[in-house]
């Protein structure tokens, strides 16, 4: 075999290497293709869930902060001990209601502590809250029903007897007058 043939043949080895190359470099970039355009799918989706998921938890944390405001506004969170009201501090309260909802602050940057895992947790969080949240204010707002009818009923109780009590009055005045009057007449007839 001359030199020429053996150059030859070795050019077509690498000829076929290169295309064999090719051809796998050519797959690998289809596959990054795919996992691109799969990773972009995700990347939508994520993004679309994460939109989704700060929207209610926008609006699960406003409406705790609408509630609370209401609640605090007409004064249901008061308990009534030795004659005075003591309001109940929400930011104290054992439930945490009044928590707000912030990303933690570390050296990174703090929104990228606002992951999906993140914020279902705090969404589920939040919906919890407001689910034992409800029967505490269902209970209050029952109690405050009952308290309203009872304060009305004893109101009139008390109606019902200043109006007995008035009309006695008024009846013992006329008496009062009449007597008096008959005393006058005498008097004045001696």
């Amino acid at each position: 075999m001359s030199f020429l043939e053996k150059h030859l043949e070795n050019l077509s080895k690498r000829i076929e290497q290169v295309s064999e190359e090719n051809q796998n470099l050519r797959h690998q970039l289809t596959q990054l293709q795919e996992e691109y355009r799969v990773a972009q799918d995700n990347r939508y989706y994520i993004r679309k869930n994460y939109q989704e998921m700060v929207k209610e938890l926008k609006s699960e944390t406003l409406l705790t902060t609408v509630l609370r405001e209401k609640l605090y506004s007409e004064n249901l969170f008061c308990t009534y001990g030795s004659g005075k009201k003591n309001f109940t501090d929400l930011s104290k309260s054992p439930n945490g209601h009044s928590k707000k909802v912030r990303p933690k602050k570390s050296g990174r940057d703090s929104s990228r502590d606002l992951s999906v895992p993140v914020l279902i947790r705090t969404i589920r969080r939040l919906t919890k809250e407001k689910v034992q949240m409800a029967p505490e204010v269902s209970s209050m707002l029952q109690n405050q029903v009952a308290e309203r009818a009872s304060v009305k009923e004893e109101a009139n109780i008390l109606q019902a007897e200043l109006d007995s009590r008035t009309r006695r009055l008024e009846t013992e005045k006329n008496e009062l007058q009449s007597v008096l009057e008959k005393v006058l007449d005498r008097r004045s007839n001696d």
